[in-house]
């Protein structure tokens, strides 16, 4: 993704992000039906499925650095649905497991607007602007992503690790 930095003062940043490759899923799930009878009477466990989601994400945080190397972060986030996959098993013949996608996007909202919670440390210090960010961050959909939907609503929400690499110098070479 791209994240980009803007000072506000020496410890608080405003950090818009742009994450194009979100992925979400759950396993087990109540399902949606394939809508083929056929192939509904052959999966494995009628009442779950996976379900994989694709999002591009783009947060809108405000960074504050505890410290040179620790800095917490928190602000809304809107995501775009890009792809939604129901994954389900039958077994049509003993001993024989078939998978079956289908795609169940026109059944889940196409956007979702939520929060983020981010903790990161700076792991190695940086040399010319460059160095390497690890974080850990919590975000939580405030809407309901499946449209159509008469019962409880259900909500993403994802738990994140990973790293940044920063790859541009600050002007000045500072």
């Amino acid at each position: 993704g791209l994240i980009n930095n803007i000072r506000i003062n020496d410890r608080l940043f405003l950090t818009p992000e742009f994450l194009a490759l979100a992925p979400r899923g759950v396993k087990d799930v109540p399902v949606l039906t394939t809508g083929n009878p056929n192939l509904d009477e052959l999966l494995v466990d009628p009442s779950s499925t996976d379900r994989k989601l694709t999002y591009i994400d783009i947060p809108v945080l405000l960074r504050y650095n505890l410290t040179e190397r620790f800095k917490i972060s928190a602000g809304p986030q809107l995501s775009f649905l890009t792809g939604a996959t129901d994954i389900y098993y039958s077994e049509p013949i003993d001993g024989t497991v078939l998978q079956t996608e289908i795609d169940i996007k026109e059944k889940i909202s196409s956007f979702d607007l939520g929060g983020v919670l981010d903790i990161s440390y700076l792991f190695s210090k940086p040399h010319g602007g460059k160095g390497m960010v690890i974080y850990l961050r919590y975000n939580l959909g405030f809407m309901d992503m499946v449209k159509e939907n008469t019962g409880d609503p259900y909500r993403n929400s994802a738990i994140q690790f990973g790293a940044a690499f920063p790859f541009i110098e600050k002007p000045g070479g500072e």
